[in-house]
């Protein structure tokens, strides 16, 4: 999902309890699971993006809007699949 500042910093504060905009938040959706009834397709859950931030951090660091998204996405991905910052 791609969202705007209002809807992100509403989630943000809902599951997290912080009161910021954030560029992109995961949300697992079966904790690794595989789906009912189709025991090849692993359910991960959702990625959600915030449009404007990824707009900032790509001038930011001089990337493609297109990029940033996708490294966002990337990086939500790689949060459902159970990798963390340490």
């Amino acid at each position: 999902m791609v969202v705007g500042e209002r809807k992100i910093r509403e989630l943000e504060k809902k599951y997290f309890g912080e009161e910021k905009v954030t560029d992109v938040l995961s949300f697992p959706q079966m904790e690794g699971k595989r789906i009912p009834g189709d025991e090849t397709v692993l359910a991960l859950g959702d990625v959600v993006v915030c449009y404007p931030q990824a707009k900032r951090q790509a001038l930011k660091f001089n990337r493609l809007l297109d990029d940033e998204i996708e490294f966002l996405v990337n990086h939500g991905v790689l949060h459902l699949l159970g990798i963390h910052h340490d």
